[in-house]
């Protein structure tokens, strides 16, 4: 197999591993076959290549194309890595296993074990018989089993990802969790999505609604092909019209009845009526040893009763989805799904904890929260027994113990935490003591998306107007650590239209999250990347840091600005344990320069940067750049000509705003110069712009000396 992108056959990586062969190339990554040079073992090395925003350059070395992507590409490389983190820390005898990672060409790597094998294809040209496909799914299951219960999807099962050793044990390889979070970021439904073998839910680029049911639909479409010669039509077009053929109908009653229906029953379009757990549908899959009939586990309707798939993915009105006839959908495909996929999932599994949205007056009462007496004495549950039970709820929702879209009582809850308990390994109580809560404080949790009611959307970030100001807000999408919320934290600007034009001082009302979620003993940072912010507590909100001078620092709202993708906000939680909140960076800029606009424009203070240049009389640039001001940059320049520069004689060169240096010189005469200077958003139009201006002065053959820019990045020198 070949591949343009690929590292050239024989290039040893690492001084140690000899690239043999390609295995196969996708959209994020590529896989190689690989020779340890000093194990004498064969090994699988996975390159991390974004091929749409990298490319190669001196055969060997990775690079962003262009300097927009770096950030996003950075990103994609932490979510690489810890997809080999999450491998390595598996070792079951049909996963695929991640024996080291390690970083080189300014990319990164990760060793897995060589599987020799016929893909699940290959190994079954032909429908093979009950007994070889329960020899096969038996350790198969085991092994997703395994991986659920340490909260891992595999998201990408099929033929193709499912080997069969000689020995005729199975193995699961090429997991798609990285390839998900990157779709996410860069909008790219195509790239997560197998037609036929992947679940609705998957073409909605937000993860929170997949779980061990995407999985199963993924395996049971697997397990289809091979009985029937094909895999079943793709989920997007079962919901417009459903021409799937039944599992018993395809394969003509080859097996099992049971075994037909339970792979009917994995490929329910709708995920609600799909299995919750591997247990609970390999009951039904695989024959019982006992010969005693197995009871289907409890499944939770939605309030009101079960609303139809057409209703919950498109709309439908109740009424008229109970008055249809029983026939597959002849729904015309709505605009929105043709032009993105992603919007098919926005009325599934809605959870309505984190909206600011009241308890319902049904809500059990906290006497009925607290009826077991071990559970009287856990002080976060005695103190705020509400607050524990819905984090409980949302955290069983989140895992696939707790199903559907309605509310749940307190006795679904308690059955939902049986299940939990049982996945991790406790005795199946359906009570909470202290380490089953630590567990599930501790679970990381993603929350539904923010929206606020009435207001202007610029990517994740809402802006409201009123006649007393402004305000520009975005809520956490994930919590990581022990937290007991009724609220979703918020991080929000706002600005009052009183407020002076004097751009020195503090002319807006930070909030970037609530102080009583944290030990405000510990300090409390802001997170891009690598780099790391300091906050500070300001009676119930946690505010920007200050500078070494102590004025409020401008780093908060430049990251928010800079930094693609999301920040997280990090410090001890109040209940012990680092707590971790994610907030989106897209369309901060949009909404604060619109904030500015309505309510005046000397906030930009916080977010436009100025450079300047000085010369001294020996021709030496001095620079600063990222300040708030143009004057605040010219006096920082000038200071700094001035204590350092040998020759003296300092002189303003240059100024500019939200863009790129360039300095180009080129021979004029004998031992005579010329030079020109220009200044661009882009670095490279910076870069030409000042080689002409170097040519209009009469220089010949005018090279670039020096580049940089107002954030600070892309410096250059020759």
């Amino acid at each position: 197999m070949e591949h343009e992108y690929a590292l050239p056959i024989g290039t040893l990586l690492a001084d140690e591993y000899r690239i043999d062969s390609i295995l196969g190339a996708g959209g994020f990554g590529i896989t190689y076959r690989a020779h340890d040079v000093k194990l004498d073992i064969d090994v699988a090395i996975k390159e991390y290549f974004p091929r749409d925003f990298a490319s190669r350059s001196n055969t060997v070395t990775v690079r962003p194309r262009t300097r927009s992507e770096v950030e996003q590409f950075k990103w994609g490389l932490s979510q690489f890595i810890d997809e080999a983190r999450r491998l390595a820390r598996l070792q079951h005898p049909n996963i695929v296993r991640c024996m080291r990672y390690f970083e080189g060409n300014d990319t990164g790597y990760f060793v897995m074990t060589f599987e020799e094998g016929r893909t699940l294809e290959t190994y079954f040209p032909k429908p093979p018989q009950q007994r070889e496909l329960d020899e096969l799914l038996t350790p198969l299951l085991n092994a997703l089993e395994a991986l659920h219960a340490t909260g891992i999807y595999h998201r990408d099962i099929s033929p193709d990802n499912i080997l069969v050793r000689d020995d005729g044990s199975p193995v699961l390889i090429d997991f798609g969790a990285s390839r998900q979070a990157m779709a996410r970021r860069t909008q790219t439904v195509a790239a997560i999505v197998k037609p036929g073998y992947s679940p609705i839910e998957q073409y909605d680029r937000e993860t929170r609604q997949q779980g061990a049911w995407s999985d199963i639909y993924s395996l049971g479409a697997t397990i289809y092909s091979v009985i029937a010669g094909g895999p079943p039509p793709d989920a997007l077009s079962r919901v417009r019209n459903d021409a799937y053929v039944s599992a018993r109908q395809a394969a003509r009653g080859a097996y099992r009845s049971e075994f037909l229906d339970a792979v009917d029953w994995a490929l329910e379009p709708d995920p609600d009526r799909r299995p919750v757990t591997i247990r609970e549908w390999r009951r039904k899959l695989l024959p019982n040893p006992s010969g005693r009939a197995e009871t289907m586990a409890t499944r939770f309707e939605p309030a009101g009763g079960a609303k139809t798939l057409a209703t919950r993915f498109f709309g439908k009105s109740e009424k008229a989805a109970d008055t249809a006839p029983k026939q597959p959908s002849k729904l015309r495909w709505p605009d929105y799904v043709l032009r993105g996929a992603a919007l098919v999932m926005l009325a599934v599994f809605l959870v309505r904890m984190f909206d600011g949205a009241e308890k319902e007056s049904a809500a059990p009462q906290p006497a009925a929260l607290l009826d077991d007496a071990s559970e009287r004495n856990l002080p976060a549950l005695a103190q705020n027994p509400e607050g524990v039970w819905n984090r409980v709820e949302l955290v069983m929702r989140r895992l696939g113990h707790l199903r559907g879209s309605g509310t749940a009582s307190i006795s679904d809850i308690r059955t939902a935490l049986k299940s939990y308990q049982g996945a991790i390994g406790q005795q199946k109580t359906g009570t909470l003591n202290q380490d089953t809560l630590n567990r599930i404080l501790e679970e990381g949790v993603e929350l539904d998306p923010y929206s606020v009611a009435g207001a202007a959307v610029e990517g994740r970030w809402f802006f409201e107007k009123n006649q007393e100001g402004c305000r520009i807000s975005t809520g956490a999408t994930r919590i990581e650590g022990r937290s007991i919320l009724t609220q979703r934290p918020v991080l929000e600007f706002g600005r009052k239209r009183s407020y002076s034009e004097d751009s020195s001082g503090d002319t807006f009302d930070v909030g970037l999250s609530k102080s009583a979620l944290f030990d405000t003993s510990s300090p409390v940072s802001l997170t891009s990347g690598t780099d790391h912010q300091i906050l500070k507590f300001d009676g119930e909100d946690i505010v920007m840091g200050d500078t070494a001078d102590g004025h409020p620092s401008r780093d908060v709202t430049r990251t928010l600005r800079f930094h693609e993708g999301e920040v997280i906000l990090s410090g001890t939680s109040a209940y012990g344990g680092t707590l971790k909140l994610s907030y989106p960076t897209s369309g901060f800029e949009k909404a604060f320069r619109a904030m500015a606009a309505e309510c005046g424009e000397g906030i930009l203070y916080w977010i436009d940067d100025w450079g300047a240049v000085v010369r001294d009389s020996n021709a030496m640039l001095w620079r600063t750049m990222a300040y708030g001001s143009e004057e605040e940059a010219k006096q920082q320049a000038m200071a700094l000509c001035v204590a350092k520069s040998e020759s003296g004689g300092c002189e303003q060169y240059a100024s500019f705003k939200e863009q790129c240096f360039a300095l180009s010189a080129g021979e004029k005469k004998k031992d005579d110069w010329a030079s020109g200077w220009a200044t661009d958003a882009d670095v490279e139009a910076a870069k030409t712009l000042s080689a002409e201006d170097c040519a209009k002065q009469g220089g010949k053959n005018c090279e670039l000396i020096l580049t940089f820019c107002s954030d600070g990045s892309n410096e250059y020198a020759p």
